[in-house]
């Protein structure tokens, strides 16, 4: 298990073993207050987003060694992965999503949105992105291989946080 400790308290990330209920760490270097925790199961690498720093840090799973960091902007919040388009999706706080190349570990793109995201969703299987905007009573349908908004599905109240299920 991956904890991301931020919010002005303190910069961590905490490794705990599910066996033994170790815990490894505290991990600080390259974190600016972390928002979010996501491991790619794949390559064993592991992202965070730092809501102060405009950056996504990436440590190596296996040694927890910090390898990079990479520049997004803005104020990243929550993180997806998209195993099929080997891509991390990266919302931030300034109305856009970052998508990060996994296989590289840098920019592949970046898609504008009309709000504030709080919260995206991937469906890797139909290829959609569901975008959740603060105070929005809708959600955009996001096309992943054209990375653009393709529909908005109306709301009866306010999206905070959304999934899929594949």
């Amino acid at each position: 298990m991956y904890v991301v400790s931020g919010g002005g308290l303190s910069n961590e990330l905490n490794i705990v073993n599910g066996s033994t209920n170790e815990v490894l760490g505290p991990f600080t270097e390259g974190l600016a207050n972390p928002s979010d925790v996501l491991v790619d199961e794949r390559t064993n690498l592991v992202y965070v987003s730092n809501y102060d720093g405009g950056t996504v840090s990436i440590y190596d799973g296996d040694s927890l060694e910090f390898l990079d960091e990479i520049l997004v902007g803005g104020s990243p919040k929550q993180m997806e992965l998209d195993p099929v388009g080997n891509a991390v999706y990266v919302t931030n706080g300034d109305g856009y999503i970052t998508v990060l190349d996994v296989v590289t570990n840098t920019i592949a793109n970046t898609v504008t949105t009309r709000r504030t995201l709080v919260s995206v969703a991937l469906n890797p299987y139909t290829r959609r992105a569901y975008l959740a905007y603060k105070n929005r009573k809708f959600v955009d349908v996001m096309d992943m291989d054209q990375q653009q908004v393709i529909r908005v599905m109306p709301l009866e109240a306010h999206s905070l946080r959304i999934i899929t299920l594949p």
